[in-house]
């Protein structure tokens, strides 16, 4: 898991340092900003799933008579 979460996490930091010198080269901190924050969130999503979280699967089909 440490190794997922590695391979996860240094790419992450990477690219998020190079698109927020871009943005505030460009002058729009705020645009900056709003990327590093979707980005926290993509990383969190991403450690809660590499860390076992899982979504609820249906107990019965949606779709009965669908084969």
């Amino acid at each position: 898991m440490w190794i997922k979460l590695t391979a996860l996490t240094i790419p992450s930091i990477l690219i998020a340092i190079q698109q927020m010198s871009y943005w505030t080269k460009q002058g729009s901190r705020k645009q900056a900003l709003v990327f590093l924050l979707w980005m926290i969130i993509a990383w969190g999503i991403g450690c809660a799933f590499i860390g076992g979280f899982r979504l609820p699967e249906p107990t019965k089909p949606l779709f009965p008579g669908w084969e």
